[in-house]
């Protein structure tokens, strides 16, 4: 079967007559084929909320989500007291396990000392210190839930014993 269009070029010959054309036609064709896929894994939630101590905002650390059922483990930064996990790296459903840690942040340097050479730990503001390997909490995540969960450290389970 010869295809022509109104001037008279062959589909084959168009298509061997513009050799530059080749990589953009291929790239949407591939483009167009790829996009819209489902993503790999099992579906992710939203999530968000606060982390407390005594009453204050987590001024800085980190949240992990790890699945009791097993599954993939998630992990977000706390800053000011907030975290938030997004649809592309939130939990699974399921019941969770939640580890929270806190950063310490080292003070300004005074002047003519560098970093590396202060020793001082900075003060906390809390009244004990965080409990070796962080806080720990469960939690369960499903699609049908408010998407707001808070923590106050305070109220940690007591920390996992070392394996």
């Amino acid at each position: 079967m010869n295809l022509r269009y109104r001037s008279g070029v062959s589909s084959r010959q168009w298509f061997t007559s513009y050799p530059r054309l080749h990589l953009p036609l291929l790239f949407s064709v591939f483009c167009i084929i790829g996009c819209g896929g489902a993503p790999d894994g099992p579906e992710r939630f939203a999530l968000y909320g606060t982390v407390t101590r005594e009453g204050k905002p987590l001024k800085s650390g980190a949240i992990k989500m790890t699945p009791v059922a097993g599954g993939p483990a998630t992990q977000t930064k706390i800053n000011d007291g907030i975290y938030e996990f997004n649809y592309e790296n939130g939990p699974i459903a399921g019941e969770q396990e939640v580890s929270i840690l806190r950063f310490l942040e080292k003070p300004e340097p005074p002047e003519g000392m560098s970093r590396k050479d202060m020793d001082e730990i900075p003060e906390t503001g809390f009244a004990s210190p965080m409990p070796q390997g962080g806080w720990f909490f469960t939690t369960k995540v499903s699609a049908d839930q408010e998407m707001e969960v808070n923590f106050n450290v305070d109220e940690a389970l007591p920390p996992k014993p070392r394996r």
